[in-house]
């Protein structure tokens, strides 16, 4: 695929955590980095973690460089991984912001077999 796996995204990636979410090369927009209500009980749910801000602020930051790291080497160097991946799953060459998440796990479910 002569685009690359997250045509039209341009790798590398970049997480921002101004606004908690993570950009290609161009500075578009590729997904959003959500947790914040679970991280610091703010969301409502009976289970979250009522963290201080400090902390789920560094948690969500630490998962997002670390998303964008893993995006940055599947478009890279595991490139062949990539293309074999994209072949084996139907669909998978069409992502759009709201799969990316589901794209990411499905891909490193696929590249554990």
């Amino acid at each position: 695929m002569s685009d690359g796996p997250f045509h039209p995204w341009v790798p590398p990636f970049h997480y921002d955590s101004d606004g908690q979410d993570i950009r290609d090369d161009e500075g578009h927009k590729f997904l959003d980095m959500r947790g914040w209500g679970y991280l610091t009980g703010q969301g409502g749910k009976p289970h979250a973690l009522d963290l201080p801000k400090a902390e789920a602020a560094s948690i969500q930051d630490a998962a997002g460089e670390k998303v964008a790291h893993i995006l940055s080497l599947v478009s890279g160097d595991t490139g062949e991984a990539m293309e074999a991946f994209l072949q084996d799953v139907p669909g998978a060459t069409y992502l759009d912001t709201k799969d990316a998440r589901n794209f990411l796990r499905t891909f490193m479910r696929w590249a554990r077999k």
